[in-house]
């Protein structure tokens, strides 16, 4: 847990995925039904490397912290290991069978991640007692990578289902299993039978007062901006609090502040942390069962400072209108109110809050934590708690004022289980506004994008902004520079250009309007047009040898006629000697959305192929990519970074 100086970030699996999406329904895999029983042979085994204990042991002594769960690299997907089972009805049934030797709990991780429309992903215990899932196409993760767990005991099965409509189009592979170690850990994970409690529910202090108490009465908008966060690193899994920060735009950029220390010293994963939104009684009794949370799986880091101990980290995802979130206010002025709250999950468990009705005060001396950091002088607020408490998982909680303003987040302090004389050290948001003047140690850079440099930002109900970003290549998967892109609505235009790599992005455009994508670059005409690319045409022409691609008849018709004739080599011909400057009927560059799907590759010409999305009603978060040709180039030899 933690001692007298210190709230540690420590690797404590303490989180069920079975909240994942709050719309999944508790089905029940294929083979769990009778009916179909017979018709699974015994899933393969992998077995798991057993766990280094004393090696591990080392590891706890030379750095602390509360490490209960060991990473393993395995290499399994779809392709390879597992067993296929075909069913009567044509639908496809995918298993592997996961063997610890001497793990207490199994969680495993995913990557190239993706279920098509019908598909569900389930794991679940060899004796079917404790069931995850299922997941579905809803919770693809934007950032390809996800995870399940976790299930107790030695033995846990994964299983794949795939509907015969949607038949190879799903993949993911396996690279990483976490076995649980230590059973003393393990004693804070509750009951998880059959989608019941999850992991860290009912395991926090009985001091603790639930958010809907009448002490967060007054903080009723404030906690739909608190969530859990399952911190996933190469070393294993601890957890932390969050704040929803506003900005300056109003924009509904998603945002989460938390506490540096939750990831210092270890390898984050960002794009695997997770975050559980409204995971709260519905009043001040503790539940009978766990009342479940609104997920969004991934994040990127966006700044960060050791010193004042705050990470900023931005969600991949923009936060659904279903999960009724609050976008928190701030004050980097050097505050010191009288009266201060912090809302939070201690030990992973249902949201708390505390009070302290004593003047904040800044804290000056320094403060040598148990992991070896020493953080300067100033740097952090001293709170003296009133009523309430802290606990592991607390980490990351933001300090909030009267009018419910975040000016700090939680570092670490003096806390007993009785929530007695509680002392909190946060860390000052004044001071992390400016960091070390650069984006990635300030916190001004994100929150006042345009520099408006107001002292103070009221919180927000979410605006529902649209974030519209993507990748723009050739048909060698080159990513192509320069392409500007435009978003057009009503009478205002909004444009962007891709980077070196082909990858572009919009600023947050207002959602519920209806826009046009288009990409256009113009650039270098003669960019990989040559007399070879004549030769080639000729030779498909003549039915000497046909194209091969539907990209290279896209290019050839170079008058956008619909056919290639000897008119395109004429049109070719002389823009390559320098008699003309355009071709007559297509653009220097041409682009498809990604996602067309050719109805005859053979004979493209004939096929109304769009080059624009349409975006209609825009909510969430768009990926939208685009595949971009030279006009001419008929042997794709065109530099796309020209």
């Amino acid at each position: 847990m933690c001692n007298r100086k210190i709230l540690h970030f420590v690797c404590l699996i303490c989180l069920s995925q079975t909240l994942v999406s709050q719309s999944n329904k508790q089905a029940l895999p294929p083979s769990f039904e009778p009916a179909l029983q017979s018709f699974f042979e015994p899933a393969i085994t992998l077995p798991l490397p057993a766990i280094d204990l004393v090696r591990i042991r080392k590891e706890n002594e030379a750095y602390p912290g509360n490490r209960i769960a060991s990473p393993s690299r395995i290499d399994v997907g779809l392709q390879r290991g597992g067993s296929w089972t075909q069913l009567p009805n044509g639908d496809r049934v995918w298993r592997i069978h996961l063997q610890s030797v001497n793990g207490l709990a199994t969680m495993a991780f995913y990557e190239n991640f993706y279920l098509p429309p019908g598909a569900a992903l389930y794991m679940y215990s060899l004796d079917k007692t404790q069931l995850l899932g299922p997941y579905t196409a809803k919770d693809n993760p934007k950032g390809k990578r996800f995870m399940t767990g976790l299930i107790q005991g030695q033995d846990a099965l994964i299983e794949y289902v795939e509907p015969a409509v949607v038949g190879g189009q799903g993949h993911f592979d396996l690279f990483r299993v976490d076995q649980v170690f230590d059973p003393e850990g393990l004693k804070t994970l509750s009951g998880q039978v059959q989608g019941g409690s999850g992991p860290g529910f009912g395991s926090s202090n009985a001091c603790h007062a639930n958010i809907n108490c009448p002490l967060g009465s007054t903080l009723q908008k404030e906690k739909r901006g608190i969530v859990r966060i399952m911190v996933v690193v190469e070393e294993g899994i601890g957890i932390c609090s969050g704040n929803l920060m506003n900005n300056t735009r109003k924009d509904g950029t998603p945002y989460i502040l938390s506490g540096f220390h939750c990831m210092d010293g270890y390898t984050p994963l960002y794009d695997l942390w997770r975050f559980d939104f409204n995971y709260e009684s519905p009043n001040c009794d503790n539940p009978i069962s766990d009342p479940g949370a609104y997920v969004l799986t991934g994040s990127v880091f966006r700044a960060g400072r050791q010193e004042s101990d705050f990470l900023l980290l931005e969600l991949m995802d923009t936060i659904p209108p279903a999960f009724n979130a609050y976008f928190l206010g701030w004050d980097r002025q050097p505050s010191a109110p009288d009266t201060s709250y912090i809302i939070h999950h201690p030990n992973a468990d249902i949201k708390k809050v505390a009070a302290s009705y004593q003047p904040v005060t800044v804290l000056s001396t320094t403060i040598n934590w148990n992991n070896g950091v020493t953080t300067p002088r100033n740097h952090h607020y001293d709170v003296r708690y009133s009523i309430g408490s802290f606990e592991v998982g607390s980490s990351g909680s933001a300090l909030l004022d009267e009018e419910g303003l975040v000016i700090g987040q939680l570092n670490g302090g003096q806390a007993d289980a009785q929530c007695e004389s509680t002392r909190g050290w946060f860390g000052r948001l004044n001071l992390s506004w400016t960091g070390a003047s650069t984006d990635a140690t300030s916190l001004k850079s994100w929150l006042d994008p345009d520099g408006l440099e107001p002292d103070t930002l009221h919180g927000m109900e979410n605006p529902q902004a649209a974030f519209v970003s993507g990748h723009v290549y050739n048909p060698e998967d080159f990513g192509v520079a320069g392409v500007i892109l435009s978003l057009s609505y009503e009478d205002q235009l909004i444009l962007t250009s891709t980077d070196t790599n082909g990858y572009y992005q919009f600023p947050p455009i207002p959602a519920g309007k209806s826009y046009d994508l288009i990409p256009t670059k113009i650039e270098n005409l003669t960019n990989g047009v040559s007399t070879l690319d004549i030769i080639e045409t000729r030779r498909h022409i003549l039915n000497i040898a046909p194209f091969d691609s539907p990209f290279k008849f896209l290019a050839a018709d170079v008058d956008h006629s619909g056919t290639i004739t000897t008119l395109d080599l004429i049109y070719t011909q002389r823009l390559i000697i320098g008699l003309e400057e355009n071709f007559p009927g297509v653009a220097s560059w041409q682009f498809i959305p990604g996602d067309y799907v050719f109805q005859n590759a053979a004979m493209p010409l004939s096929e109304a192929i769009p080059a624009v999305y349409l975006l209609e009603n825009a909510q969430g978060k768009y990926d939208l990519e685009f595949i971009g040709f030279k006009s001419g180039d008929v042997n794709l030899t065109a530099d796309p970074r020209e």
